[in-house]
């Protein structure tokens, strides 16, 4: 039988994966770590064994897709909404400090107003992928933390659409933005909202008839992938976040009842494609342009992550949250996140920021997420000490 000239490939790049897995997570660090520094290994800047960003760039968005349908069908709808006050009020103020952060540091570097709104835009936007990673591995999802993040993820994403409007506006691009266009989000939003509300309406009746508890699990897959990819088009159609539709979908998936069943069906591939997206994350990154700017960037990196931290922090506690729960909150929410290269890309291609800004944007991008762990550590460490002392936890039970 004939080899395929692209399967030693795979097997270097699964070789590499593995392997940088292994030794990372004895050493107490994450699989999307693991996967970001394997794809800076085998991307172009190290031995070159995948070059296509694009194509494992849109196998990764699948894997976001998938982990936020899988996220979905974890958090409690009422919960959610017991907390709107933090997605509303709390989003609104992180993205406009952010913003105003940015404005005032771009008055002092000669920057235009669209420049210094998109990268305000660009580091107000955490890591939705890589949080919910972090809280899975800790069990913290269900904890009071662990709804806040969600909650301001969620937010994030719903906010990622008025940002690609106004951005649309400011640059080159803008005869593609529109009335029109605001008008199709709207109708998309109200299709959602009605959606959710028929299923929350007839949950008790929807749960007895559809029986998926009792399928096989190649029938649970197929109708998840299905639910779950249908609402993801619908908002994409719209203009919403596809990601944001899959949430949704998790949602209500959980609502009816049978989401055990779901969850135990889809995992094994929302590991592998969220592991193919941080992989694509690592292809983006060009290490020749960063060793050349190292310093800079990573003044930056740290930068991102003390004003996030910040910023978060203080809008918990001004929401009545315990500082110790602020403060973790607010180191897990500090990275900058994937939705954000999708911003430095338009406004590359808008004419906001030329390509050096844009090379700059996507290396800061990358070091603040592979920064997180030891971030969090520190931030953790700093509080205990200040707070409780060496034997003290905000871990949340």
């Amino acid at each position: 039988m004939h080899l395929d000239p692209f399967m030693p490939t795979i097997l270097a790049v699964l070789l590499v994966v593995f392997c940088l897995s292994f030794v990372l997570k004895r050493l107490g660090q994450s699989g999307p770590i693991a996967s970001t520094i394997a794809g800076i290994v085998i991307g172009a800047s190290g031995f070159g064994f995948l070059t296509n960003v694009e194509l494992v760039s849109r196998i990764g968005s699948f894997g976001v897709i998938l982990l936020l349908f899988y996220i979905g069908l974890e958090v409690k709808l009422k919960d959610l909404i017991d907390n709107w006050r933090l997605a509303v009020i709390g989003t609104f103020i992180q993205i406009f400090v952010s913003v105003l952060v940015v404005t005032g540091l771009g008055f002092f570097l000669d920057w235009s107003l669209s420049r210094s709104l998109l990268l305000g835009f660009v580091i107000s936007l955490s890591s939705t992928a890589l949080c919910l990673d972090y809280l899975q591995a800790r069990n913290l999802l269900q904890s009071s933390v662990g709804r806040d993040v969600v909650t301001v993820l969620l937010s994030q994403d719903v906010a990622v659409v008025p940002m690609m409007i106004i951005l649309g506006f400011l640059g080159a691009s803008q005869e593609k933005f529109g009335f029109g266009s605001v008008i199709l989000q709207m109708s998309g939003g109200l299709i959602l909202a009605v959606i959710c509300y028929l299923i929350f309406r007839h949950q008790d009746w929807l749960s007895q008839r559809l029986r998926i508890d009792l399928w096989d699990r190649e029938l649970q897959l197929y109708f998840a992938l299905l639910f779950g990819l249908s609402l993801s088009v619908l908002t994409a159609f719209f203009g919403i976040s596809s990601a944001l539709g899959a949430f949704a979908a998790g949602l209500l998936i959980a609502i009816i009842g049978h989401e055990h069943a779901i969850r135990e069906a889809i995992e094994p591939f929302k590991l592998v494609f969220v592991s193919l997206f941080f992989i694509s994350v690592g292809l983006m990154v060009d290490l020749s342009f960063f060793w050349h700017n190292y310093m800079i960037i990573l003044s930056l990196s740290i930068l991102a992550l003390l004003t996030n931290t910040l910023i978060n922090a203080l809008i918990l506690r001004m929401l009545q949250r315990p500082w110790l729960e602020a403060w973790q909150a607010g180191a897990i929410l500090a990275q900058i996140g994937e939705f954000s290269f999708v911003l430095a890309a338009l406004g590359l291609s808008s004419g906001i920021i030329k390509v050096e800004a844009y090379y700059y944007a996507i290396a800061t991008i990358a070091c603040t997420m592979l920064l997180t762990p030891f971030w969090i550590t520190m931030i953790r460490g700093i509080v205990q000490r200040l707070t409780f002392g060496n034997n003290a936890s905000i871990e949340p039970t």
